[in-house]
């Protein structure tokens, strides 16, 4: 009966330090790589917006609870 070529639980240790190993290096050599769009890109397609100045009443009651988010 031929013998079988069986991994031993060291030989998969040592496989699955080599797996990691190359998979940080590539993850730390992909980190260098530019993601998502350019700045560029970005102008481009981000529409302009001017705000417009709400022209309070003198009159108005500063102490009034304000909405948090909007502040009006």
């Amino acid at each position: 009966m031929p013998i079988l070529f069986t991994r031993t639980p060291e030989n998969l240790r040592i496989m699955r330090f080599d797996d990691e190993y190359f998979r940080f290096f590539d993850r730390r050599r992909m980190a260098n790589e530019t993601r998502g769009a350019s700045k560029h890109c970005i102008e481009r397609n981000t529409f302009p917006h001017k705000f417009k100045k709400i022209v309070r009443d003198k009159t108005s009651d500063e102490d009034v609870d304000k909405c948090t988010i909007c502040l009006c």
